[in-house]
């Protein structure tokens, strides 16, 4: 499996005593569910509110990784695209068995799932080719193909690591997982600005600069 950035790394550092977690938050770590996410608990000021506690009826189509997903990991999106107003962004759900992609056993938490957002319109010409170049896809019409293909360019730039992670969780019942993840989709599209706002690696990068690949020193050579 390639190690993508930002795996999961950072989330929520700094917002953890902004609220006081929500009692399903609570029910779901007794199922093996931990979130690393701001977005699992409810702020009562008014400003936000985050709940999953009604299931959404949301399908994810799979893109990528093995048919026993849960063996051996597995690459989601959501069919629908969304807009933020200045720009399409798709989201996927990208589950991995942490002892099939470590090698090691006994873990405390087995699953680790994330959801992630992708813009393909905010990718760089030169990263974009990079990406597809990474894939084994060189040859111009299959460039043109996958292009015309947004769904499937999503899962390769995610894959590539050209995303920002805005949601993360992990704990050993999959099912569980997976359905979380799903509730918190609506969530996420509805303050979108606010996921990607937040700084997400020590050096400030936030997720609008993840997508575009557009972090670390990459970004200080810039300025």
């Amino acid at each position: 499996m390639r190690q993508r950035k930002g795996l999961g790394k950072g989330l929520g550092t700094g917002y953890k005593n902004l609220a006081p977690m929500d009692s399903h938050i609570h029910s779901l770590s007794a199922k093996g569910v931990k979130s690393k996410s701001l977005y699992a608990i409810k702020q009562t000021s008014g400003a936000f509110r985050v709940e999953s506690k009604t299931p959404t009826k949301l399908k994810l189509e799979q893109i990528g990784g093995d048919v026993s997903w849960k063996d051996y990991g597995g690459q989601f999106i959501v069919p629908e695209k969304f807009n933020n107003g200045d720009f399409d962004y798709y989201l996927i759900v990208n589950f991995i068995n942490m002892e099939d992609a470590t090698g090691e056993e006994d873990l405390e938490n087995k699953y680790v799932v994330e959801i992630q957002s992708v813009a393909p319109s905010e990718v760089s010409k030169e990263d974009m080719k990079s990406a597809l170049s990474s894939m084994g896809i060189d040859d111009k019409d299959e460039i043109k193909k996958v292009m015309k293909n947004k769904k499937q360019l999503a899962g390769l730039l995610a894959e590539y690591g050209l995303n920002a992670t805005v949601y993360s969780a992990e704990g050993n019942n999959a099912n569980e997982l997976m359905k979380e993840a799903k509730n918190q989709i609506p969530v996420i599209t509805g303050m979108f600005g606010f996921y990607m706002d937040r700084p997400m690696n020590r050096l400030g990068n936030t997720g609008w600069d993840f997508i575009k690949g557009d972090i670390g020193f990459k970004r200080m050579m810039k300025k």
